[in-house]
């Protein structure tokens, strides 16, 4: 029973400590690709014309600290020595070999160059907002003010007070002068003030914001591509009706659109004669084959071997 124990708890205390090792183990692999990584950039950002970096060692020593070793450039002459102080390497580089040649004039620590990055982002995303917003402004005014031949965009950005603004003027004419102004990364609907009462005067009696505008655009390009969709199946129809029925003079056309369903229809006649009536029905695609005559005359007009368009084209 005794011997019992003890090796339960031998075997729990190993666990513990296996289980203690892979935790250090890991911690210790995450902490050096880290510092790895911040390395990599101090390197990148302060050195001339490096093209790879390879790390060779990585040691732990409890009196100097983390160390990470390696060469840049393939070039096992141009050796480097980082020693990590604190919670992360900061700018603690020692140069070996021929690779002190390589440093540029003033050296930048991890601290600077991740500023530098933040402030690059936030430009970078400045412009892009300030770029979406000036495509707005130009749309709306477009389209809410006439006789307009440019716009033009004096200023923009950010107050202390955190609100973007966007000055400009019309036609070329630095009096016909107009303000935007948005808050907390507010996109531009309608926000536009002008104080000359000329530019007033240009503005449409009912102002339409740049959702109402783009909706429109939508609808309008829906209205285009239906209308395309109309033309060719109608040339698809007449393609049918000239190969499929005797004495073909013309096909006239006198309705189309969709149904309650949304889908396509297009009614007409043959040969100048409203009598020779035919409807056409189709749920989706292109039309093949789906025609039905109105009358007895219209129907003795097609052949009795009928192809479809498919068909048709592949002759």
């Amino acid at each position: 029973m005794k011997k019992r124990l003890i090796l339960s708890a031998f075997a729990f205390f190993l666990v513990i400590g296996v289980i203690a090792y892979v935790a250090h183990y890991y911690e210790e692999k995450t902490f050096f690709e880290k510092q790895e990584q911040r390395v990599a950039k101090y390197i990148h950002h302060n050195l001339k014309n490096v093209k790879s970096i390879t790390f060779t060692d990585r040691s732990n020593n409890p009196f100097v600290g983390p160390r990470i070793s390696g060469y840049i450039n393939n070039n096992k002459t141009l050796t480097f020595d980082v020693s990590v102080f604190g919670e992360d390497f900061g700018d603690h580089l020692f140069y070996g070999g021929e690779l002190e040649t390589y440093i540029k004039l003033r050296s930048k620590s991890i601290t600077e160059i991740e500023k530098e990055e933040m402030q690059k982002g936030y430009k970078e995303k400045q412009e892009h907002y300030f770029t979406e917003q000036k495509k707005r402004i130009r749309k709306y005014i477009e389209g809410n003010f006439k006789g307009i031949t440019a716009v033009t965009f004096r200023e923009y950005g950010t107050t202390d007070h955190h609100t973007a603004y966007v000055n400009g003027y019309f036609n070329h004419k630095k009096e016909n002068v107009f303000r935007v102004l948005l808050n907390d990364d507010e996109m531009f609907e309608s926000q536009l003030e002008t104080d000359h009462p000329k530019i007033e005067e240009m503005r449409n009696k009912h102002d339409k914001t740049i959702s109402e505008i783009e909706k429109e655009q939508r609808q309008k390009g829906h209205k285009e591509e239906e209308e395309r969709y109309f033309a060719q199946q109608m040339k698809r129809v007449q393609k049918y009706v000239r190969y499929n029925t005797k004495g073909f003079q013309s096909v006239t056309y006198t309705r189309y659109g969709r149904d309650a369903k949304g889908h396509p229809y297009i009614n007409g006649y043959l040969n100048y004669d409203d009598g020779l009536g035919f409807k056409v029905r189709f749920s989706k695609g292109n039309f093949e084959n789906q025609l039905k005559t109105d009358t007895l005359a219209a129907e003795e007009l097609f052949k009795l071997d009928l192809k479809s368009v498919s068909d048709i084209e592949k002759h």
